[in-house]
């Protein structure tokens, strides 16, 4: 039995780290670098994780590494990609959530100043607060008319009540869809008041889950009633 097991530890030593191993190695260095702001070196680390098709123990985390990478090395649009992935994978309480929006304001900030100064085209706007996603004053769009600002973070039977309270209701996964879709998926041109956020819909999935929308990335997913998400009401 000694033998086997020895000859067990030899043969691992001798076969390297296993890749998981590996690449959760390679992960800890292209944080430190990216701390160090040696973004070019925590990028190298990151492209050995891609070659070895392994993942990592803290998976969600890497799109938003790679996306700081990126971003510090100037590939803004890969950099927004990334983003957009991290929060898809990783959700809105995640860690590092605020730093990934971060990113993505900047990102997207030089990708419209490079826009601009490439085709000479229009004054596109200066988003002063990196949270919102609108700053139209008609709270209309596709025929669908939301409350003034609310932006209450309360759990959906709340939201539903908070709604019908008013007078007002819940929208549907549809509707918020196509709040989000108005301007070919713009999602900086939605009525007055989003935010990049996760907010409520009417739409159940059960007795126990309702279906929220992404303003941030753009897509549909579901979650417990229990959980806090943002609320904005629609006219009935």
């Amino acid at each position: 039995m000694k033998l086997i097991l020895m000859l067990f530890i030899a043969f691992n030593l001798w076969a390297g780290l296993p890749k998981k191993a590996e690449g959760d190695r390679y992960f800890v260095a292209a944080k430190k670098s990216v701390k160090k702001r040696d973004y070019r070196g925590a990028k190298e680390y990151l492209d050995k994780i891609i070659k070895l098709d392994v993942k990592l123990s803290k998976s969600g985390e890497f799109h938003y590494f790679y996306a700081k990478s990126l971003s510090g090395l100037g590939y803004h649009k890969e950099a927004m990609d990334e983003v957009k992935m991290f929060l898809h994978r990783s959700g809105e309480k995640t860690k590092y959530y605020n730093e990934a929006l971060e990113v993505y304001n900047f990102s997207e900030k030089r990708v419209l100043q490079q826009d601009k100064k490439s085709s000479n085209y229009g004054n596109h706007q200066n988003y002063q607060n990196t949270q919102r996603v609108s700053n139209r004053k008609s709270n209309c769009v596709n025929g669908l008319c939301f409350a003034e600002d609310e932006n209450v973070k309360v759990s959906w039977n709340d939201a539903n009540n908070y709604c019908k309270n008013r007078g007002k209701r819940l929208p549907t996964i549809g509707e918020l869809k196509r709040v989000y879709l108005a301007d070919g998926g713009d999602n900086k041109r939605v009525p007055n008041g989003f935010i990049n956020k996760f907010y409520w819909s009417l739409t159940g999935l059960d007795s126990n889950s309702a279906y929220y929308f992404n303003f941030f990335v753009g897509d549909d997913r579901w979650s417990s009633k229990h959980q806090s998400h943002y609320v904005r009401c629609i006219n009935r």
